[in-house]
């Protein structure tokens, strides 16, 4: 492996404070670029990606979030007003879908391939975002991955007029902060057998 993809991957993190200035729509089509090239089960790309640059409506997104915090206690009341916060100051914002394809396709195999099939397309939605984000630090942008505002999806959906299930929320901008990275102990990590 070349060593220069290693050390992009350990300069991506999650970046929470972004600065006011302007996402270029090239830039913009490259990072989708990088997501539409994910890999996925039976090679059916399971997602799609809402891309929403008006900054009204992700005003309004973040206040969506903000407005359900209210509803919940403790920890998570505290962790939907920091995405809200976060989703107010991006820049982008990206909703990634999943569409159920291969959990359609693999129902004609079983119940318990139906069930494995629903994972896979969380995961290579996982793997549509992680190409996101390591093209994001290549360049020169950063953002955060958000799943906790998808627990009410329902405002979110019918704002975006989107139908399919929204499992995450990128926000995304130029960094106004540094990447913190703690460092990964390997041997803690993995098992050889």
């Amino acid at each position: 492996m070349k060593k220069d993809i290693l050390e992009l991957i350990k300069k991506t993190g999650s970046i929470r404070h972004f600065k006011k200035t302007r996402i270029s729509d090239r830039l913009v089509d490259t990072i989708l670029e990088a997501g539409v090239w994910g890999p996925s089960i039976f090679g059916i790309q399971p997602w799609h990606f809402v891309v929403v640059k008006n900054p009204l409506l992700i005003k309004k997104i973040a206040s969506i979030v903000d407005r359900n915090s209210h509803k919940t206690i403790g920890g998570v009341r505290k962790l939907l007003q920091m995405c809200s916060a976060v989703i107010k100051n991006c820049k982008l914002l990206i909703a990634v879908c999943v569409n159920g394809s291969a959990k359609k396709t693999a129902s004609r195999y079983g119940v318990l391939y139906k069930k494995k099939a629903a994972i896979a397309e969380l995961l290579a939605s996982g793997a549509a975002i992680q190409n996101m984000f390591l093209t994001l630090t290549s360049l020169g942008l950063g953002g955060v991955w958000l799943d906790a505002p998808t627990i009410f999806p329902y405002e979110i959906n019918n704002i975006l007029d989107e139908k399919d299930n929204i499992v995450s929320l990128l926000a995304i901008g130029y960094p106004n902060q540094s990447v913190r990275r703690s460092i990964r102990n390997y041997n803690t990590l993995v098992k050889f057998i």
